[in-house]
């Protein structure tokens, strides 16, 4: 509902990956850590990434879509050397922007991103570093790893981030109530940035 759109904070995807480590990484002998990473000791990896790909499920995104993410812990055929590879899949694009971050376990956040209104599909290359660190953090190879997609801030239907300052982003609510009434909600970007800019042509 569009009140629950408001909770930013309650506003997220988690996919519960099992058996994470045992899926994603094997442990290797120091010296073969050193050879594919160059440093050993506590800033080195512990395990190395599987050449395979994880996929989840299709998830309910608050009442806009569906999401589903692949990752390959090797990366894809894109990625830098030690990188791992996100993608990210709405069902349809969500007809609003936001701003959202990715958290691997419990507390390995990545960089915040931005998701545009008609965006399907975002690729992000991280390093293995921040993986294996979520791995490591896990008890036993059978544990699963939540990774997880939360929304930071919604910022409606426009498409110009000049216009997501906060006298002008409007409330997730009523964006939503635009995209229902206008669809993509083109007609209430042109509104608003015309009564913006010229602010005397306004009806008293």
């Amino acid at each position: 509902t569009a009140r629950g759109l408001q909770n930013v904070e309650a506003s997220s995807i988690v996919w519960r990956i099992s058996a994470a480590r045992r899926r994603m990484a094997i442990e290797p002998p120091p010296c073969v850590l050193l050879a594919a990473f160059g440093v050993l000791g506590n800033g080195a990896p512990r395990y190395m990434p599987r050449k395979v790909l994880l996929e989840s499920p299709w998830f309910q995104f608050e009442n806009l879509c569906k999401a589903a993410f692949r990752i390959f812990p090797a990366g894809d055929g894109s990625a830098e050397k030690n990188n791992s590879t996100i993608y990210m899949w709405m069902s349809q694009p969500p007809g609003l922007s936001f701003t959202f971050n990715v958290r691997l376990g419990d507390n390995i956040d990545l960089p915040a991103q931005l998701w545009q209104a008609t965006t399907t599909r975002i690729r992000l290359d991280i390093s293995w570093f921040e993986l294996d660190a979520a791995l490591r953090n896990q008890a036993s190879d059978g544990d699963a790893l939540e990774f997880s997609i939360r929304v930071l801030q919604w910022h409606g239907p426009e498409d110009d981030p000049e216009e997501w300052t906060p006298n002008n982003s409007a409330s997730a609510s009523l964006a939503l109530e635009v995209l229902r009434g206008l669809g993509a909600g083109a007609s209430w970007q042109r509104r608003e940035r015309t009564e913006r800019a010229e602010p005397e042509k306004r009806p008293q």
